[in-house]
């Protein structure tokens, strides 16, 4: 993922902390999932499917680095997390396949959390960059969802989800069109900027935590991602709050940390898909809609129906469609029907303007 070759290697590095337990949970994941030791990209943990998408049947992957799997020269982003000025990326990478060829892949590195420089990093793979490599819905338990949108070429905010509201107090309205830098407190704007930059230099994703600014109260600490648009600097965003305890703990809570980068890599990539979808790009009211709901309204226009959708979003049937029938509300429209003939004609709209 990134070479070393920058005079870490001479350091003296406590163990890792994390415990059997820890790497139990990332061996019996059903995600693409390793955790790795750094700077070396030892593999100290790999899910199932990470070994399938690795090892050649029967061949070891715990104990060997990422690089002895891949066919070609790291992007550099490890080098900017050991230099304290990334917290996470995303790559693409070329892994070696069974028949000497190579299979493309995207690859998702966070750093367990915010030690600078990290000791190990959790690593999600997915082996077609069209698509999201989770299986963790956007929405797990009581959890807030997390806030997706999109900034143009300005950085101006043109599109946001209705999770603001419950997480930073603001009407979705009242953000349209204002600056993105406007989400983040004061400190934390210069961080912002640069994970913008560095995802518009690489052409790829970067994770970090910020501290958000609501419209009252103090800041409230997120993990965000940002993944790069064309045309540059445009970016799609997620952000999810998270818990002051994060930082603090000794020992790092696995499972939440699995479940937190896939679940970011899930909003970030439908934040990005709902903007590259033309029938989506002027619908009114649509900054009305949550991330839950937006997901489901891609999946439909996919020409998914309600029982792939619940199955594919870890919901049942009956609650997409109590999903489906809020988005009716929003929208102004009273079947699923007339839903989809809403985003044609706002589609056939958009193509008569040129657009």
């Amino acid at each position: 993922m990134a070479s070393s070759n920058n005079g870490v290697h001479g350091a003296v590095r406590s163990a890792p902390s994390l415990d059997r337990e820890g790497m139990d949970v990332v061996r019996k994941s059903s995600l693409p999932a390793l955790v790795l030791q750094i700077p070396d990209e030892t593999i100290l943990a790999a899910s199932g499917a990470a070994r399938e998408l690795l090892g050649r049947e029967g061949e070891t992957v715990e104990g060997r680095s990422f690089e002895d799997f891949t066919a070609d020269e790291p992007s550099g982003g490890l080098d900017l997390m050991l230099a304290g000025r990334l917290q996470g990326y995303e790559t693409s990478r070329q892994l070696r396949s069974s028949d000497d060829g190579t299979v493309p892949s995207r690859v998702w590195v966070r750093g367990f959390d915010d030690d600078i420089p990290p000791r190990y990093v959790l690593t999600i793979i997915s082996t077609d960059a069209a698509a999201t490599p989770t299986q963790v819905p956007i929405s797990v338990g009581a959890d807030l969802a997390p806030v997706i949108g999109t900034a143009d070429e300005k950085l101006t905010v043109d599109r946001i989800s209705s999770d603001v509201e419950a997480l930073l107090r603001y009407r979705p309205d009242e953000l349209l069109g204002q600056s993105l830098l406007s989400l983040v407190a004061a400190e934390d704007v210069p961080k912002w900027l640069a994970a913008i930059a560095q995802a518009t230099i690489a052409r790829a994703g970067v994770t970090m935590s910020i501290r958000a600014r609501p419209a009252t109260g103090p800041p409230v600490l997120c993990d965000a991602l940002v993944l790069a648009m064309s045309p540059p600097p445009s970016c799609a965003f997620a952000l999810m709050p998270r818990s002051d305890d994060l930082d603090r703990q000794s020992a790092p809570d696995v499972r939440e940390q699995l479940t937190r980068l896939s679940r970011g890599v899930s909003a970030v990539t439908l934040s990005a898909d709902l903007a590259s979808t033309p029938t989506l790009r002027r619908v009114p009211r649509l900054a009305q809609l949550s991330a839950r709901e937006l997901d489901i309204v891609r999946r439909l226009l996919a020409g998914d129906r309600v029982p792939a959708i619940a199955g594919a979003v870890f919901l049942s049937q009956s609650t997409v469609r109590n999903h489906l029938a809020r988005v009716y509300r929003k929208l102004g429209v009273g079947s699923q029907q007339e839903l989809i003939n809403l985003l044609r004609d706002n589609e056939t709209d958009s193509e008569d303007r040129g657009g």
